[in-house]
């Protein structure tokens, strides 16, 4: 369970009353505090305790006489609810002129500004307008709505919860690149927009470390749209899956390798003169995944492997099924009638599972029992940009 602490710091313009009211949990993500109103987080921040002045949330040591945020000895800040509808909370300077007058309040908590939506770190102050030219204090301050040609941001730009963007946001390809940067340190982790280098627009997924991109049409869609991210050669960022079925009758004395019919209901012991029936031909780079069973009659332990063909040869020596045959295999207990029962590959992680595009392949199917009617269901994930 997380704890969000909370501090609040208050300078007065005499210099000389530095003030601050500190905790280190002013609500954790349990049940209590999952869910909050307006009216309670106030009473939370009106009993956070007197605490030393420091910047951060690190735990200031208490002062001598410990008083609360909103007991009779603040005399500077005041929070409340401002309107009940909303939830809206704010910060109010009570005007005191006690050591001059309030002259800034700062706010120190992450998650707890980001709800609430207040500027962490950043000088609040008093006056809506302050221009310095002293070089002991070079914070400018502006408060209010500002119209300009244009700005520079040096370093920060922040919304808090509250803020709404009103208009398009809007970049010109004659302006150069303009793209949306995740980034850790100086490693761009995530970009979307407009790449000018190579005159694209993209969604780039950069590090290795990011295993999934995931589109999600929400509670409210009626489907979910994810696409895969794998570590490969070329080009291969995104990878989507490719089905291909059979169903055929197993007619054999069990422990029979048969290969396994896609455009024929009728399974062959050999691999030659049955191409017609059993080949597929990969139109991208792929690798299998999984293979899925549902049969009639059990079938105990079952063999599922897969062949590819090499150029120039029709078929391949088949070995009655094994752990040890074929380029990609599975073992799947098939216990009962009428149930699915799925063998995964992609624990073998290279070469055999890999089909590269125009290669050929086909399957071999090897139950301990005769399972009679029997749908198989192969699955690969394919690269649709290798089709160029």
């Amino acid at each position: 369970m997380a704890d969000y602490p909370f501090r609040v710091n208050m300078m007065t313009k005499n210099g000389e009353g530095t003030i601050a009211f500190y905790t280190s949990s002013l609500a954790d993500d349990g049940a209590g505090d999952a869910v909050l109103t307006a009216a309670e987080m106030v009473e939370k921040i009106n009993l956070m305790p007197s605490a030393s002045y420091e910047d951060g949330v690190v735990s200031g040591s208490s002062t001598a006489f410990v008083h609360k945020f909103g007991g009779g000895r603040n005399l500077h800040l005041s929070c409340s609810v401002s309107a009940p509808t909303t939830g809206s909370i704010i910060f109010q300077d009570k005007e005191s002129v006690t050591n001059g007058g309030l002259d800034y309040y700062t706010f120190w908590g992450t998650k707890v500004c980001s709800v609430l939506g207040l500027p962490e770190g950043i000088p609040i102050y008093t006056e809506n307008f302050k221009l310095s030219d002293d070089s002991d204090n070079p914070s400018n301050y502006l408060s209010g709505d500002v119209i300009a040609d244009g700005i520079a941001i040096k370093n920060t730009f922040k919304l808090s919860p509250q803020a709404r963007v009103k208009s398009n946001l809007i970049w010109d390809e004659e302006n150069g690149e303009g793209l949306a940067q995740w980034v850790s340190g100086s490693t761009t982790q995530a970009s979307i927009g407009y790449d000018d280098q190579n005159d694209r627009y993209k969604l780039n997924i950069a590090t290795a470390s990011i295993g999934r991109l995931e589109v999600d049409s929400g509670t409210n869609g009626t489907s979910d749209v994810i696409f895969r991210g794998i570590t490969g050669t070329g080009n291969q960022e995104y990878w989507i899956p490719q089905m291909f079925m059979s169903g055929f009758n197993y007619g054999s004395t069990g422990g029979t390798q048969v290969v396994v019919p896609f455009t024929s209901v009728q399974e062959q012991t050999s691999t030659t003169n049955t191409m017609e029936y059993s080949n597929i031909i990969m139109p991208f780079d792929a690798m299998v995944m999984r293979a899925s069973v549902r049969t009639s009659d059990a079938g105990g332990g079952t063999f599922i492997n897969m062949f590819k063909l090499t150029d120039g040869t029709e078929g391949v020596t088949l070995g009655g099924g094994s752990a040890t045959e074929g380029d990609a295999f599975g073992l799947v207990n098939i216990a009962a009638d009428d149930t699915v029962y799925s063998v995964d590959f992609s624990d073998i992680t290279s070469g055999g599972r890999f089909v590269s595009k125009g290669e050929a392949v086909l399957f071999t199917f090897d139950p301990t029992s005769d399972t009679n009617d029997t749908r198989l269901t192969v699955l690969f994930m394919v690269n649709p940009f290798s089709i160029g």
